[in-house]
């Protein structure tokens, strides 16, 4: 068969092959057209360029207005941004290879756009690069963003040091004479108010947008720089924070409460306020209380500020080991007492002569140059100058390589226990610990109770023990912390082999293993929270009496977890915000910009939940929650919490929110995963999610 034949054979096949490859062109070129990037092309072979109708778009020519010469277009490129564009494009050709590149561009208005652009080397039959062309998109927008960010940012510091710089001369003033004092220290309460609003609010919405901008960056240059921002926005929080306290303190206007607490349960909470830093670290956690007397009068909030300030201290400066927190409590009369309450840690200790100025504002235990750990060194200052705000004081022993400990003094009155429990009868109680220290101190704990005990590292070794014993010298009480639940812990099977024992879980305050939990609930094994309190210990060898705690407590509302998360908030920027943080938890979302549409809104769908600004004109967040509660109350609205989210954060201000019926308090700038902690504790499917 000759050509010819072969050919005319073959026709219909070959014609098919042209329409699909027709087609195929065809589609290409209304992609093209479609898309908003503009592309380009060169032969390197003959030197001639093509730039895409799109591409002339974007720099607003017409095609008659732009000609496809290359040193045309390169000459429009920034001055700084050309000389790397031509080394990433010849570094490419070089390579027969690919290449990205940012930079800017001049648009037919003499406008500078900023261009996001890739592009890639095609060799020819000979093996030679033949052809090179690519892909630009307009970004303008995002790096004005970003460019607008930082520049807040610079601004924020600068208004942080200007305002710093004030206040140091306002004290410095205070001090000439009482009646100028006295003047001084009201306007500084005032400006400090003020300060902690004005500057919360802008910087909410550069953290806030820091993280979202984080969460969609698909650059691994723009995803270092939002961190390095956001950790930068964080640190500054902090700064802010430890002003105003110091500044408070300074000025001798801290106020100080007296007013019953149980002090076991506030140095509870003061350790579990620092249990993320204490996970990370793999530290372990120890705490004891000595004394029978835990209902004291004092101010609990400073007291939990001392502590946590002492306990993060020591969790910063340890890497491996533990953080320890005792009290031991002693009458001082017939309605005083004084307790005693020790930090200790296993970290590298402080040198004798840094003890020494270690309490002084702006020190810290590592002063060179090259010191790991950040900080204001306002933490220890602040802490001691509540202690003695509060008739107390601090003091630190430590040696080099044997870690440090300090010891917290102070005189408070004793208050009467409003639900006092018995002490239970003795018993036996089997620990399931792998970790020695605390498995020691819950030994000693217990023993103090009258009870023995026995150790075991873990499940199977406890499992194995009970198939052994009779029924009747099996544990009353069984101990298993977190740290043993893991896959051989068979909880099924343990309590299928002690069915009378009173067997509890351990957990921290961020532990979330739901299906632990729900395995827990189903075979009557409740969770308590570490650290257990002596009310708690109560409670554990109590055995009728338990209860379970958080994290496995309902929340005490019961919303319609279809319902949307309200949000009320006038400032546009957090607005914003809140809106993309709820989403990215999962949650139906609807947002007001005062109280009077947050009452409409109530009314027309109830919430699930209610974030509640404070400061709005008009009606505020205080007024707002009050007849959001007095609708509940006649039964036109059903049961939600609410929880105020504001730029001030003073204690008064979360026991206004409290008064006017508020269940929780978020101080601004949030971050995402303080919302959702905050949000878990009154919405169950968050919780388990």
């Amino acid at each position: 068969m000759d050509r010819g034949q072969r050919e005319a054979g073959s026709a219909p096949h070959a014609d098919s092959a042209r329409d699909a490859d027709a087609a195929g062109v065809g589609r290409m070129e209304r992609a093209l057209i479609a898309s908003r990037d503009g592309y380009w092309e060169r032969n390197l072979r003959t030197n001639v360029s093509w730039y895409s109708p799109s591409f002339r778009a974007l720099l607003g020519f017409t095609e008659q207005e732009l000609p496809n010469d290359r040193d045309v277009v390169n000459a429009r490129l920034h001055p700084d941004d050309r000389e790397e564009f031509l080394r990433r494009y010849e570094e490419a050709i070089r390579t027969c290879g690919t290449f990205a590149y940012e930079g800017r561009i001049l648009d037919r208005n003499e406008r500078w756009l900023w261009m996001r652009g890739r592009g890639r080397v095609w060799v020819g039959a000979d093996g030679r690069p033949e052809l090179i062309s690519g892909a630009v998109s307009d970004v303008t927008a995002e790096m004005e963003a970003l460019l607008e960010l930082e520049r807040q940012r610079h601004d924020l510091e600068q208004l942080v040091r200007e305002r710093t710089a004030s206040l140091t001369a306002a004290l410095a003033q205070a001090e000439q004479g009482r009646r100028e004092a006295d003047a001084a220290n009201e306007a500084k309460s005032r400006f400090l108010a003020h300060m902690s609003h004005e500057i919360r609010t802008p910087l909410n919405g550069i953290l806030g947008l820091t993280e979202l901008a984080l969460r969609v960056t698909r650059s691994a240059a723009e995803r270092r720089y939002l961190e390095v921002a956001l950790q930068s926005g964080q640190a500054l929080l902090q700064v802010i924070n430890n002003v105003l306290d110091f500044s408070r303190i300074e000025a001798e206007r801290v106020p100080i409460n007296d007013e019953p607490f149980d002090l076991a349960d506030a140095m509870a909470e003061a350790m579990r306020a620092v249990v993320p830093l204490v996970r990370a670290k793999r530290l372990s956690m120890l705490y004891d209380y000595l004394g029978d007397i835990t209902w004291v009068r004092g101010d609990a909030p400073r007291l939990r500020q001392v502590l946590t300030n002492l306990i993060g201290n020591a969790a910063k400066f340890t890497e491996r080991g533990h953080v320890k927190l005792s009290a031991q409590v002693v009458p001082a009369g017939p309605d005083r007492c004084v307790a005693t309450l020790r930090v200790e840690d296993s970290g590298p200790g402080i040198a004798p002569g840094q003890l020494a100025r270690l309490f002084d504002a702006f020190e810290q235990g590592d002063t060179s140059a090259t010191r790991r750990h950040g900080g204001t060194g306002l933490g220890l200052s602040i802490a001691r100058g509540l202690a003695q705000a509060m008739g107390g004081d601090i003091a630190a022993q430590s040696t080099p390589g044997a870690g440090a400990t300090f010891t917290v003094t102070l005189p408070l009155g004793r208050a009467d226990d409003p639900d006092p429990l018995p002490d239970p009868a003795s018993g036996h109680a089997w620990l399931v610990y792998r970790r020695e220290l605390a498995a020691e101190l819950m030994q000693q704990r217990l023993e103090r109770k009258g009870w023995t005990s026995l150790l075991f590292p873990g499940v199977p070794e406890a499992i194995a023990q009970a198939r052994l014993l009779p029924p009747e010298r099996k544990p009353a009480l069984a101990m298993l912390p977190e740290h043993v639940l893991d896959a051989d812990a068979d909880l099924r099977t343990l309590r299928s082999v002690l069915p009378d024992t009173h067997i509890v879980l351990l957990v921290r305050v961020d532990w979330l293993n739901t299906r632990f939990e729900r395995l827990a609930r189903e075979l009557g094994m409740p969770l308590m929270l570490l650290p257990l309190t002596p009310r708690d210990l109560k409670l554990v060898t109590g055995g009728d009496r338990l209860r379970p705690a958080a994290p496995s407590e309902p929340a005490p509302h019961t919303p319609n977890a279809q319902a949307p998360v309200l949000m009320v908030e006038d400032n546009e920027v957090n607005r914003m915000i809140g809106d993309e943080f709820l989403r990215a938890l999962g949650l139906p979302t609807r947002v007001v910009a005062s109280g009077e549409e947050a009452l409409a809104a109530c009314a027309q769908e109830p919430p699930s939940l209610v974030l509640m600004d404070l400061q709005m004109p008009g009606m505020d967040g205080f007024e707002t929650a009050r007849r959001l509660r007095a609708m509940q109350d006649d039964g036109r609205l059903p049961p939600f919490p609410i929880v105020a989210l504001t730029a001030h954060a003073l204690e008064s201000d979360a026991v206004r929110s409290r008064a006017a019926g508020m269940d929780g308090f978020l101080s601004k700038p949030i971050m995402l995963e303080s919302l959702r902690g905050e949000l878990a504790r009154w919405l169950p499917a968050l919780r388990e999610a």
